[in-house]
């Protein structure tokens, strides 16, 4: 099946499909939604056949005989190729902007069957792993969505190819997702009860958080720093809910409330807690100050630094926006 092209008249949004000849011209932008899409006319690829065509026509029929148009043939075909996997790759990240996620995964999955196995597109064979892993987690569904990101993961391990580079960014990425799911499940954990059963509540809180930590510690090594941020605030962020659930449990009922077995109780609860929450703050003043060193600044390292600022307000302040200096100096 051949290419066509396409562009809006409205937002000029460009797009390449692959289509067969019968198959009606698209209308809609994947873009801006409008029915605005307008096929463009491009040369067409072709071969000459036939006498006349041919550099030894006049010679005798004992001599070698070849196309003009063979001159380029391995070439031509070598480059139509790779536009053809450009192209497939590009229609596959028009629709991942879009909410149709089973169309997405489709297209991401044709492009790994046909060109996934190729040295040439070992990157793009990565990150659509991670496309189609994102897709299923828009879709709700965990258990796909992290079967893609550890494919991810895989795919890039077996491709060879190296961490501190920019393919080095999609398995960073997946294995910071996949230690979202896993911060999620500690987020979801609540210690409600007394008693024995407070103790297994806790017991799985706290296995959680081991979970959760050693997930975000797989983001480490690929050295994408952008990553390594995110999940350096993520990994305190996780002792730093432990710390507060921690803190929230029920007092067991047989101690009178502001009784001083009830205030030994707490303070014991609050010693407990203030361990994570130590290690929450060592967190977040790693990336505050890795965020400095590389000149970074992003959600994850704002977020840093607001969590410092409710511990240490004083070392860590909150800095104004632009737009709140520009209206105190409109008001002096």
């Amino acid at each position: 099946m051949p290419f066509y092209e396409y562009e809006c008249s409205n937002c000029k949004f460009y797009v390449e499909a692959l289509q067969k000849i019968s198959d009606e011209p698209l209308r809609q932008c994947p873009s801006c939604k409008k029915k605005a899409l307008k096929k463009l006319v491009s040369a067409p690829v072709f071969r000459l056949k036939g006498s006349g065509w041919y550099e030894t026509d006049f010679k005798s029929e004992g001599e070698d005989k070849r196309n003009l148009a063979d001159r380029e043939e391995p070439s031509e075909k070598s480059e139509d190729k790779a536009k053809a996997a450009d192209a497939l790759f590009r229609a596959a990240e028009v629709l991942g902007k879009t909410s149709d996620h089973k169309a997405t995964i489709a297209a991401y999955q044709r492009f790994l069957t046909q060109y996934g196995n190729e040295p040439q597109h070992a990157a793009r064979a990565v990150e659509a792993q991670l496309r189609i892993g994102q897709a299923y987690a828009s879709m709700g569904d965990r258990k796909k969505a992290e079967e893609y990101y550890r494919a991810t993961v895989s795919t890039f391990e077996s491709r060879g190819l190296k961490p501190a580079t920019d393919a080095a960014d999609f398995p960073s990425e997946a294995q910071f997702l996949l230690a979202e799911y896993a911060l999620a499940d500690v987020l979801a954990t609540k210690v409600t009860s007394t008693g024995k059963k407070m103790e297994k509540e806790v017991q799985q809180l706290t296995d959680r958080l081991k979970a959760a930590s050693e997930a975000y510690d797989n983001v480490f090594p690929y050295r994408r720093i952008e990553w390594v941020l995110a999940a350096m605030y993520r990994r305190g962020y996780a002792f730093e809910t432990w710390a507060i659930n921690i803190r929230a449990a029920p007092v067991p009922k047989q101690l009178q409330e502001y009784s001083e077995a009830w205030f030994a109780y707490k303070d014991i609860v609050d010693q407990f807690a203030s361990r994570a929450e130590e290690k929450a703050i060592g967190l977040y003043e790693e990336t505050v100050k890795r965020a400095k060193e590389y000149a970074i600044a992003n959600e994850w390292t704002a977020a840093a630094q607001e969590r410092l600022n409710i511990y240490k307000p004083e070392e860590y302040p909150l800095l104004r926006t632009p737009a709140l200096d520009l209206q105190l100096e409109d008001v002096r």
